[in-house]
């Protein structure tokens, strides 16, 4: 779809955006509280700093029970029979022929924040979806595209759905230009795509880029292949972004798209549970918690903690090393 669709897609969803927020719900009460958010640069080392914000309105987010008995008894928020009145939806088919429902996420963490979400009820799973968060990364070009695997922040993992919402706001946006970060892997593809792990900020955030959304879909689909699988789950622990440059560029190095596949290792992190004489840490990472946007619902774990303990809690729920480099061997035989 060209540039003139892209653009129409764009603004009728900025102005369903509008019409909800001028109904006076529940978006539009969260979406005033977030100018009362509060923000601070946190120090990474290596140069790079991240954003820490602290934000009650996701208390329901970072707190969110999604164990089977929990998922059983309430009924699905995304499902049309658990929307509120005032939620609007804009109608969007994929070339895949899948049917999604795009609605303002009524829990925000920046304006203009969406839930993409498939048409039907089915679990969080990115199996044979990729290519539509390509698609969607390219008729949504002011935006990044984001997905959270259902042990890894989807607080609806019994609903599959994207997330989106405007460039610009995480750090991981510029951290993937940076080359002292780059453990490159695969310089140019035949199809003419680009691979590299991001091993200078966290191990297991490996970064696709093309100009070809068959190339990134090739790549991707062999770096899905590897990832480590964990007991009774249906998928590798990951957290995806995708989005495309507005002015493209047919070459891997300068790359039209641009993913980055974190893949996990923990849920969330041993702090957030507590222990005997610790208070608990209230950051459940997330999509945006791994790009570099860290957020909590407590006041006063926004307070104390610090550059280091956030390092630490970001490496913890990252795939371990030994099993990255194992991935990285893989992918070197190639």
């Amino acid at each position: 779809m060209g540039v003139e669709g892209q653009n129409c897609i764009e603004q009728e969803i900025e102005k369903m955006f509008e019409n909800e927020l001028s109904l006076k719900g529940r978006a539009f009460s969260n979406y005033i509280a977030l100018k009362e958010v509060c923000r601070r640069e946190i120090d990474f080392g290596c140069g790079i700093k991240l954003d820490f914000q602290y934000n009650p309105g996701r208390k329901a987010s970072v707190m969110a029970k999604v164990d089977e008995e929990t998922l059983k008894k309430r009924p699905c928020f995304l499902c049309p029979s658990g929307l509120s009145p005032e939620q609007l939806t804009y109608n969007w088919h994929s070339a895949t022929g899948k049917g999604y429902l795009i609605r303002v996420n009524p829990f925000p963490i920046f304006f203009n924040h969406y839930t993409i979400s498939a048409d039907y009820h089915t679990r969080q799973e990115i199996a044979g979806r990729y290519a539509d968060m390509l698609q969607l990364a390219g008729e949504l070009g002011r935006y990044v595209i984001f997905y959270n695997g259902p042990k890894c922040g989807a607080s609806a993992p019994d609903h599959f759905h994207f997330q989106a919402f405007p460039k610009g706001h995480l750090p991981i946006e510029s951290l993937v230009g940076r080359e002292e970060l780059r453990n490159m892997l695969i310089e140019e593809s035949s199809a003419g795509a680009q691979l590299f792990e991001l091993s200078g900020y966290l191990r297991g955030a490996y970064v696709i880029k093309s100009g070809s959304s068959a190339a990134m879909l090739q790549i991707f689909e062999y770096l899905y292949s590897l990832g480590k699988m964990h007991p009774n789950e249906w998928e590798p622990r990951m957290n995806i972004i995708s989005w495309r440059e507005q002015e493209s560029n047919s070459n891997a190095g300068g790359g039209a798209y641009t993913t980055v596949l974190f893949f996990r290792e923990e849920s969330r992190p041993k702090c957030f549970w507590g222990s005997e004489g610790e208070e608990r840490v209230y950051i459940s990472p997330a999509s945006v918690e791994m790009s570099g946007v860290v957020m909590t619902s407590s006041r006063e774990t926004f307070e104390n903690l610090g550059g280091e303990k956030i390092r630490e809690i970001l490496n913890e729920v990252s795939l371990e090393g030994s099993y990255a480099d194992a991935i990285n061997n893989k992918i070197r035989e190639l």
